[in-house]
């Protein structure tokens, strides 16, 4: 008995020592780079001249006393590349001073569902609104100059201390001009703010096209441009416009482009920014501190870290994350009737089965842990599509002079353009209340719908 016992646990052993031993085999090899990440990361992002890439005007579009913003933008990224990496604090930068926003900034227009209307802001308090756009004209001229561009890339490798633009004081200076258009159509001059509206609206755009932009620039610019929407459906209500007017913001609400609902860009951007993450872990200097920050000063909490950082695979963790970049730009490109706002993101990686997740399981978990819910954002752009199309249909019955009566055909005539992108079906009309009753999910658009004429 007592040798059938020992027999049993001694295979038993030796069956965990051969487990044991093969991890520790499997993983005593990294993968090679994927040839396609390794060009990813290899891009030096320099589509651009300096002289017409946005990026320096916003990294340094706050900045006071800067007869160039731009040139200012170009010495502050000098001083970053020239500085040791996590030395320079460009936010902090001592050799700029920031312009602070004189008031508060959310006395401005801005067309939040959860806040007053522009217009109905403009109407009941114009001196207030005037003197607070009178007491930042600084930032009102930094946006209208900005305007000027075509052009936006990032020409620094992405990490998590590159300069970023500065788009709070960005949207500020977008609330401004936004105030200024609502005080000049409740002054009668509603014409002059359509066409204001649609150059806003088109550099807005511009931006939005580009593909060398990060995910949060891109979510900054998909609300911008939301916001111009909002405006002109405030217009459209609110006055009597001119043929001149209601082509102006159908220019502003034509079709959204494949380039502008594209997360490409941002999804590769994205893997960039998670290479230079993950890059300290896979240096062996940092092997004590692999587990505890101060790994070298304590033994154990040392050796645990060589320990662990033994089953921690750099090049095939950046694989991993490069096969999640490509299907998450897969997914972000199906049409929006197959987006599900909330829905799962795309699977981590292929067929996982007990065997693989043996293989550098500490990249798997880093990987399995990211925070984002990155299926939320190509939904956020088709609710982008919906509000466009809306507006657009709207200033084609304004244009057309549809009765409510025909409403209903005008927009099953319409085609795809005047189709809730995420259901594939005709916006429904609703005679009784003047409206379209359309929803929106994403919180961003809450309050929206319905969408009265």
């Amino acid at each position: 008995m007592r040798r059938a016992l020992f027999l049993v646990l001694g295979l038993a052993v030796s069956v965990v020592v051969v487990l044991a031993l093969w991890v520790v085999l499997r993983n005593a090899r990294d993968e090679v780079l994927e040839p396609a990440a390794a060009t990813a990361l290899a891009n030096p992002h320099a589509d651009v001249a300096p002289a017409d890439n946005l990026y320096f005007e916003l990294i340094a579009f706050d900045v006071r006393d800067a007869a160039v913003p731009a040139e200012v933008g170009r010495a502050m990224v000098g001083r970053y590349r020239a500085a040791r990496r996590g030395s320079y604090d460009w936010n902090l930068d001592p050799a700029v001073a920031r312009t602070p926003f004189a008031g508060d900034r959310l006395d401005l227009c801005s067309p939040d569902p959860s806040r007053t209307p522009c217009l109905a802001r403009a109407a009941a308090h114009p001196r207030e609104l005037q003197d607070l756009v009178d007491a930042n004209r600084r930032l009102l001229e930094r946006y209208r100059r900005v305007a000027s561009y075509h052009r936006l890339e990032y020409p620094v490798p992405l990490t998590p201390d590159s300069p970023l633009p500065a788009w709070q004081s960005f949207m500020a200076g977008k609330h401004l001009l936004m105030s200024e258009i609502a005080l000049g159509a409740v002054a009668g001059q509603a014409d002059a703010a359509a066409l204001r509206l649609r150059d806003d609206a088109l550099f807005t755009r511009r931006l939005l096209a580009e593909r060398d932009i990060t995910l949060i620039d891109k979510m900054v610019l998909a609300v911008a441009f939301r916001q111009d929407l909002q405006l002109a459906g405030e217009l459209l209500r609110a006055a009597t416009l001119s043929r001149v007017a209601l082509q102006a913001i159908a220019a502003l609400a034509a079709p959204m482009t494949d380039a502008e609902r594209s997360l490409a860009g941002p999804y590769g951007r994205e893997f960039e920014i998670a290479a230079a993450a993950f890059a300290p872990l896979a240096q062996p200097a940092n092997a004590d501190r692999f587990v505890s920050a101060n790994g070298a000063d304590r033994r154990w909490a040392g050796l645990g870290g060589r320990v662990t950082r033994y089953f921690y695979q750099p090049n095939a963790t950046l694989n991993l994350a490069w096969r999640q970049t490509l299907s998450m730009q897969a997914a972000a490109g199906m049409a929006c009737e197959r987006q599900v706002h909330g829905g799962p993101g795309p699977a981590p990686s292929p067929g996982a089965s007990v065997l693989e997740a043996t293989y550098n399981p500490i990249g798997k978990g880093l990987l399995a842990n990211r925070p984002f819910d990155y299926a939320v954002y190509p939904h956020r752009l088709c609710e982008l599509a919906k509000l466009q199309r809306l507006v657009a249909l709207h200033v084609a019955i304004r244009d057309q002079a549809i009765p409510d009566a025909r409403v209903a055909a005008f927009v099953a005539a319409g085609g795809e353009a005047y189709r809730d992108p995420l259901t594939g079906r005709p916006f429904r009309f609703d005679p009784a209340r003047r409206a379209f009753d359309v929803q929106f999910e994403d919180r961003g658009f809450a309050g929206l719908g319905p969408w009265a004429l």
